[in-house]
């Protein structure tokens, strides 16, 4: 959120920093995913591993949530607010930090270093790396955030292709936005 902070502020280079270094720090070892923390059980497993830890090394065991935007927040990336119109948008975290990075380097105009970040963009997805597979939404969201990507630096037919692989996952044009982008790439 912080990181969505500075590109909303343009402040690009700290959010690629700020993007790098998180991304960096994410492994599969570090997150869990579907972990009720509510459950006793897992609450005092936490309370032991802080004691034998400590609360500054406890700190890199995190849980990997969403990023949950609503149609207020003032956070979410101008490129998204047709997804976050009037609804709850929720995407994943990995795919979050891709995308804020590959819409800062387009916004700084380094063009190389903007691909690259689509093709980590595009291997996050393909991978369902960090991305909740018990559920077709949010790997729906990684595609659509994937297609505005695409558009973004002019790969339209890319971003076809990725919006379609959305409403395969997710076809419901009530809840997926991507059905209004691909009617605008698709002019009658």
């Amino acid at each position: 959120m912080l990181a969505s902070f500075f590109y909303r502020t343009k402040q690009y280079g700290k959010a690629l920093s700020m993007m790098s270094y998180s991304l960096s720090k994410c492994t599969l070892k570090k997150f869990c995913f579907g972990v009720d923390f509510s459950d006793p059980t897992v609450k005092f497993m936490n309370i032991r591993a802080i004691r034998k830890k400590g609360v500054i090394n406890s700190m890199k065991l995190l849980s990997l949530q969403p990023i949950p935007f609503i149609y207020y927040c003032t956070l979410i990336p101008s490129e998204l607010h047709m997804e976050v119109n009037n609804r709850p948008y929720t995407i994943p975290l990995v795919v979050f930090a891709h995308f804020v990075r590959v819409l800062c380097h387009y916004h700084r105009n380094n063009m190389r270093q903007c691909r690259e970040s689509v093709t980590d963009l595009q291997l996050t997805i393909a991978e369902e790396y960090c991305i909740p597979g018990y559920q077709p939404l949010p790997l729906a969201v990684s595609y659509n955030c994937l297609g505005v990507a695409l558009q973004l630096i002019g790969e339209t037919d890319y971003a076809k292709q990725a919006f379609v692989a959305s409403t395969k996952l997710f076809p419901s044009p009530f809840v997926n936005t991507v059905f209004q982008r691909l009617a605008s790439l698709n002019p009658i």
